[in-house]
């Protein structure tokens, strides 16, 4: 869709839109995306971000998370933005799926009554 109010409109709407997920939505995309689109959306993300996703996985599961992203290697910019928004789309289309419509409609608003 070509909606200029979609969050997956551009590089930052993408990045912003991830930001503003909540822990368990942003745990439920990154589920659904292959494990090296994961890693590199979690590379992509801020620190804090990040770090409160980590927070929320068992123990053992967040150590193998920390030890695949430590292996990761050289990265760049375009790998990482191209995993954000295929986990942004996931996040999307879920919160469309699920009615979510605060989220699914980005900057739009809730309006439809």
């Amino acid at each position: 869709s070509s909606d200029a109010h979609s969050p997956l409109a551009s590089t930052d709407s993408i990045h912003e839109y991830l930001v503003s997920l909540s822990t368990e939505e942003l745990r439920t995309a990154l589920g659904k995306a292959d494990t090296r689109q994961a890693l590199l959306t979690l590379c992509g993300l801020p620190n804090a971000k990040a770090e409160s996703l980590l927070a929320s996985l068992p123990r053992r599961q967040a150590k193998q998370v920390r030890d695949q992203l430590a292996a990761l290697g050289t990265l760049h910019l375009r790998e990482i933005d191209e995993a954000k928004t295929v986990v942004a789309s996931l996040a999307y289309e879920s919160a469309k799926a699920t009615g979510a419509p605060s989220r699914a409609q980005g900057a739009r608003g809730a309006s439809a009554d």
